[in-house]
């Protein structure tokens, strides 16, 4: 086979692959939204207990992080004179540039934003079957039966645990599917560092890892106790690529020699080969170091500036 025709078979491979995908995603998130609207009189219909970071974001924009006791009411915080909310800091900052021009959306954003973090959170996830195909199958076409199961599973997925988010939009379902969204943003792009496919230059993935430190840094500060999942992957990486270090056993971009029969100490307590994914392990081990510090260290900033606790909530 040519390399034009290897290209065009692999792009017409990629394409089938993402439209079975997409059409089983489609039918759960049209299913998504009739659960979500079946409850509502209109698409930007005002919520109970929606507009938690809309009050959040209109804090932040007068340059405080009190919100009005109305906001949240029984679910806010007293500390003092003030009220907080417990919620993460960053939906509240993406509404900021919207409220900043006009209040005319207040309370009405939380079922536009699930939607949203839904369709985000299986695009993730398609993004993520595509890698791990590549690395299982390689250039292989996808045949009839492997395409209708691609739908089927891309369905299956969606119609998950996900789907039952839309029984209700409210902070806390919008908080969850966001904070799903945002972790597997950083396992996709991850994968995609930790495992290249291909001719593209391995230094240029480091890329893919910072895209992963910030998603996994935006997961932690939606809803914490799903961004943990991201940063430990990271912090496991972290190790393998220290005792790659650490063992003096140079990461460089071509494959192994043949003649070598003892793989790496990384990969044999792994599996993973840290020559695959870059030639800068120290720059690498030291980017992730940098990103889950600054992500912890922000949540841990929120929570002092709310609470005056770094990771602790009030419930007294």
């Amino acid at each position: 086979m040519s390399k034009v025709a290897g290209v065009r078979n692999r792009g017409h491979t990629r394409r089938t692959f993402l439209l079975a995908a997409g059409f089983g995603a489609l039918l759960a998130l049209t299913i998504f939204l009739g659960i979500m609207q079946s409850t509502r009189q209109a698409f930007l219909d005002e919520d109970l207990l929606g507009n938690f970071y809309d009050g959040q974001a209109q804090a932040l924009l007068d340059g405080h992080m009190n919100v009005d006791p109305k906001v949240p009411g029984f679910e806010g915080f007293r500390i003092g004179e003030q009220t907080h909310i417990y919620q993460g800091i960053v939906p509240a900052l993406v509404r900021m540039p919207l409220l900043a021009v006009t209040d005319r959306f207040l309370g009405r954003l939380t079922g536009l934003s699930m939607i949203l973090g839904f369709g985000t959170a299986l695009g993730f996830l398609i993004a993520a079957a595509w890698r791990i195909r590549s690395l299982m199958r390689g250039e292989i076409e996808l045949g009839r039966a492997e395409t209708a199961c691609t739908a089927v599973v891309s369905f299956g997925i969606a119609g998950s645990s996900l789907l039952f988010l839309s029984s209700a939009s409210w902070v806390y379902h919008e908080a969850l599917i966001w904070g799903v969204a945002l972790c597997l943003g950083s396992f996709t792009t991850l994968i995609h560092w930790l495992a290249p496919v291909g001719q593209v230059k391995i230094s240029a993935r480091l890329g893919s890892l910072v895209t992963s430190l910030f998603l996994a840094g935006l997961a932690i500060n939606t809803r914490s106790s799903i961004g943990l999942g991201p940063l430990a992957a990271l912090g496991l990486t972290a190790v393998c690529l220290f005792f790659a270090v650490v063992t003096g056993r140079r990461v460089h971009s071509q494959v192994d020699d043949a003649a070598q029969t003892r793989p790496p100490f990384v990969q044999r307590i792994s599996g993973w080969d840290p020559q695959r994914s870059t030639t800068r392990p120290v720059l690498s081990l030291l980017l992730i170091l940098v990103g889950v510090t600054l992500a912890i260290v922000l949540y841990a900033a929120v929570n002092q500036a709310r609470f005056d606790s770094w990771f602790g909530v009030p419930l007294d």
